[in-house]
């Protein structure tokens, strides 16, 4: 039996969710917890579901974290 459906079940559970943004909020700064954005981020590009919106919500975190960062040092 094929477990295609678990991975369309993630996907869509992990859009309807807005999980993408929420994890995109904090932590950027620690390498575990980006390790585990990355998980979802190859997850997403994997299933073909990575989409512009989502592109720009990561741009706009690092950009984010940058300027943090900056504002830091």
């Amino acid at each position: 039996m094929s477990n295609g459906w678990l991975h369309a079940v993630n996907q869509e559970w992990i859009s309807a969710n807005n999980v993408l943004s929420i994890v995109l909020r904090d932590n950027l700064h620690q390498p575990q917890y980006v390790e585990k954005l990355e998980k979802i981020i190859r997850f997403m590009i994997k299933e073909k579901s990575l989409t512009l919106e989502d592109l720009d919500k990561i741009w706009d975190a690092q950009v984010c974290m940058y300027t943090f960062l900056t504002f830091l040092q």
